[in-house]
């Protein structure tokens, strides 16, 4: 049975996948071991992986199955991604040809620390503060940053953090730098 793993991380909007080789008992990286794999492909690395799921399972069933053995799948991510891809794997279509587990690293949801975040905000606000103490520019949208994810985190809608992510990443797009965390910011 072939086992494959996919990682990922979307917060870094990436992710990874790797093939178990129990000749050596590692897991080695997919563009390694299978360099025509469609997996290797900037579109399956790249993208935010709820989006690309069924895309994703289906290359790795037409790839890594062999006759009516199932394939293994090991995925390692944000606990609601893997239940989109339980979704997937558990469709009648897919169930008889898919074993699916969860790896023992799981990420934290970007929701469920987001108070921790705001706290560490409030805390290093200080020193942003002292380093930039000029640049009313990037005090200001510090402060436009910070409220918008304050209003995103109680919106109904943003249940997988994933809004929220979206406006970290713009920011650090047009800053260069990683946006502070909300538990460190201060009025």
């Amino acid at each position: 049975m072939a086992t494959i793993k996919i990682k990922s991380n979307p917060y870094e909007r990436k992710i990874e996948y790797l093939s178990y080789k129990e000749q050596a008992a590692a897991w080695e990286e997919i563009q390694t071991c299978n360099p025509n794999s469609k997996l290797r492909e900037d579109e399956s690395g790249k993208s935010f992986l709820p989006f690309k799921i069924k895309e994703i399972v289906d290359i790795i069933l037409d790839e890594y199955q062999v006759g009516n053995e199932k394939v293994n799948i090991v995925f390692e991510g944000t606990q609601e991604e893997y239940e989109e891809l339980e979704k997937i794997c558990t469709m009648p279509s897919m169930a008889e040809k898919i074993v699916l587990t969860k790896a023992n690293t799981i990420l934290e949801n970007a929701k469920l620390i987001l108070s921790d975040t705001k706290e560490i905000f409030k805390t290093v606000q200080p020193v942003i503060e002292k380093i930039v103490r000029d640049d009313d520019d990037v005090k200001d949208d510090l402060s436009k940053v910070a409220d918008a994810l304050v209003k995103i985190s109680s919106d109904p809608r943003e249940r997988s953090g994933n809004i929220q992510n979206t406006v970290r990443w713009y920011y650090r797009f047009c800053n260069s730098r990683e946006f502070p965390r909300m538990s460190s910011y201060k009025r």
